[in-house]
């Protein structure tokens, strides 16, 4: 029996080559960073790492901004900031050392994504779409920021390569297990992440009912794991908090910042955003402080549903057009990527069913939260592995249509039909 999981000894060189190229690209350009603007430049404006010092100092999970008080806080998931501060422990808070150490781990989770980004490609569409999509990975190495969105990527990535490429066996539970916990750790890292998981589980479940067989049971196996691994975290907040938070309670300040008088185009953070102004967040407290903006920017909504509709299309548009730096002269090419994405996910599922349908729930489901809050280039990050792949696959789908002789290019196995199981 020959299972898809294998690959050739060249598709391993060149996941390993991937790697090196993707660590190398982050510590140079991390040592770019420092040399122009200082470590400090990682620090600022950044609630995970404020946490983490928290944290380090042994205040606990509080405080994600300067001047507010340390008490509890459920305003990032947890997952990255225990990281950040596990390093701050080691090598010192806000220290040099502290920035080097969190730019290898950094470095090492772009170089695995990348690495996974090929083997995913291989996988589920051909060996020139894992290329194209590793080196266009490998492009956009160079955007170095200390936040778990590089963590949520890999984690978006490694979910694309356990989904099974074809419905001819059935789904192990073993595998079913890894998923569901694989799900629960990317929820704590980034509330989001439902979105992605959730939905990919269901879509395991349905393409075995219609192989004709029942995963009922397994499916319920899965959440109950990734529910065990959240449950912890929610008791937390309850006990701090006396309310039902499964993960983040900050979800009426992300609306409010995008919605409330005096909007103009996708977000506005104003004057008493708690990072330049925390006195009211300091005299409310974080639940009443953030409830209150919630009711705020629902009842602009409510007054202003053109300008609420109006504002969201400029954030879908952005969402989808503007690049890693925000650098205007991309835009063009990020959007003509986001077409290309959207169109390689509709012929992968034209093309294989099912077994496509996570990657095309990925690009409609992940932004929906960001289209009504407010987006930055950064929350696309953890599906930009998902954009890559699924445009490569539109874009050397498009190439071999006009030029036939470009698939001649490739070993035969360079399909997931050659790759599949066979018995």
């Amino acid at each position: 029996m020959r299972t898809s999981m294998l690959l050739s000894a060249g598709d391993r060189k060149i996941a390993r080559w991937s790697f090196c190229l993707a660590f190398l690209i982050q510590i140079a350009a991390t040592f770019s960073i420092v040399s122009r603007e200082g470590t400090q430049y990682f620090y600022f404006e950044n609630e995970q790492s404020r946490i983490a010092w928290s944290l380090a100092t042994g205040h606990g999970f509080s405080s994600p901004w300067p001047n507010t008080p340390l008490l509890a806080t459920a305003q990032q998931a947890p997952l990255y900031p225990w990281l950040l501060a596990a390093i701050f422990r080691i090598f010192g808070a806000y220290s040099s050392a502290s920035v080097w150490a969190t730019a290898i781990m950094n470095a090492a989770l772009s170089g695995l994504t990348s690495a996974w980004i090929y083997r995913t490609g291989v996988k589920h569409f051909d060996r020139a779409t894992g290329l194209l999509a590793t080196a266009l990975w490998l492009s956009i190495a160079l955007s170095t920021r200390f936040r778990e969105a590089i963590l949520s990527a890999f984690l978006v990535t490694l979910l694309l390569f356990l989904l099974p490429e074809s419905d001819r066996e059935p789904i192990p539970l073993s595998r079913w297990l890894a998923l569901g916990g694989l799900a629960g750790a990317a929820m704590l890292c980034n509330t989001t992440m439902a979105a992605i998981f959730v939905p990919s589980l269901g879509c395991l479940w349905l393409r075995e009912r219609r192989a004709g067989r029942n995963a009922s049971l397994q499916l319920a196996i899965a959440l109950a794991a990734c529910g065990l691994i959240v449950l912890p975290w929610t008791a937390r907040n309850y006990q701090q908090f006396h309310r039902l938070i499964p993960i983040r309670d900050n979800l009426g300040l992300e609306l409010w910042v995008g919605n409330h008088e005096g909007v103009t185009y996708i977000c506005d953070y104003g004057y008493n955003f708690p990072a330049d102004n925390a006195a009211e967040y300091n005299q409310l407290g974080e639940i009443r402080f953030f409830d209150d903006r919630g009711k705020v920017a629902g009842e602009f909504i409510r007054s202003h549903p053109r300008r609420f509709l109006r504002l969201s299309l400029q954030r879908v548009f952005y969402f989808w057009s503007a690049p890693a730096e925000n650098i205007p002269a991309m835009m063009p090419l990020w959007a003509s990527l986001s077409l290309l994405s959207a169109a390689g996910a509709v012929l992968a599922f034209w093309r294989r069913g099912l077994s496509a349908l996570p990657h095309a729930l990925i690009l409609l489901l992940f932004p929906l939260v960001y289209y009504v809050t407010h987006p930055l280039a950064i929350y696309r990050h953890p599906i930009e592995p998902v954009i890559l792949l699924t445009g490569s696959f539109g874009l050397v789908s498009a190439l071999r249509c006009v030029v036939p002789v470009w698939s001649d290019r490739f070993e035969q196995s360079s399909t997931p039909a050659a790759h599949s199981t066979n018995r």
